[in-house]
């Protein structure tokens, strides 16, 4: 399933110039368009040298700007730029048409189940994860 959405965004994404690591980045940042790499590293749940790789490619294309605090040399500060706010409309609506489709059929009932089920894994996860920790 989750190879199946994945698949549907990098299908979609590549047209915009956006790859699919990207968007969680993007999502963070269209709620708190500045924060520092590490709290955005922690936010996306992405680890920070794959958060590192993934903000040097967006830099380069232009979505994201970064700048290293005067007041403490190891923050660096993750805004967006003019062209990341410019694409927040398409994505979100492109992520919206990702999900209709995959819930297509299934009625208000069906993606409540759903809804409920996906809740449930996820405390599940998450509670194990504390556990082991």
């Amino acid at each position: 399933m989750s190879q199946l959405i994945s698949r549907e965004f990098v299908q979609r994404l590549a047209p915009k110039g956006v790859s699919f690591g990207q968007l969680p980045i993007l999502l963070c940042l269209w709620k708190v368009d500045s924060i520092t790499q590490k709290v955005l590293s922690e936010g996306v749940l992405i680890e920070g040298p794959d958060v590192l790789w993934i903000l040097n490619r967006m830099e380069c294309d232009g979505p994201v700007s970064r700048s290293r605090s005067t007041t403490d040399r190891h923050q660096v500060g993750v805004r967006l730029t003019e062209k990341g706010r410019g694409l927040r409309g398409a994505l979100v609506g492109l992520s919206n048409d990702v999900y209709r489709a995959a819930l297509d059929g299934l009625g208000r009932a069906g993606q409540h189940v759903l809804d409920c089920l996906l809740v449930r894994l996820i405390r599940n996860l998450e509670r194990d994860t504390a556990l082991i920790e």
